[in-house]
């Protein structure tokens, strides 16, 4: 890893909601740990409530570990049977962790 990665990896995780007509935008960005998710806590049952459907935008996002993922997945479940869409650019590792983890029941990836 070199030095542009190390910083990548620790730049420190944000995530934000916003709703377009019940449509609720998640955007994750940074590294997305254990910090970042207990941080902002409050975000999935505010979707599960306010939103009738939901996205997440990963385009900015540089690291998840399982706290991230289980915050995914608590986006995700309100809205089965329908699929979580998740937007991201070349993370194919997220395809190969959705696919290993037989998650593709709650999760559209899409890559821009």
């Amino acid at each position: 890893m070199g030095h542009d990665d190390a910083a990548a990896a620790t730049e420190e995780g944000t995530i934000s909601v916003s709703f377009f007509e019940g449509h609720a935008y998640v955007v994750m960005r940074g590294a997305v740990d254990v910090e970042t998710v207990l941080r902002h806590a409050t975000i999935p049952p505010i979707v599960a409530r306010d939103g009738t459907s939901a996205s997440v935008d990963l385009r900015g996002l540089t690291f998840i570990d399982s706290s991230g993922l289980s915050f995914l997945i608590r986006l995700a479940r309100p809205f089965l049977p329908r699929r979580l869409r998740l937007e991201h650019h070349r993370h194919t590792e997220l395809g190969t962790l959705v696919s290993m983890m037989a998650l593709e029941e709650l999760f559209e990836l899409v890559d821009d």
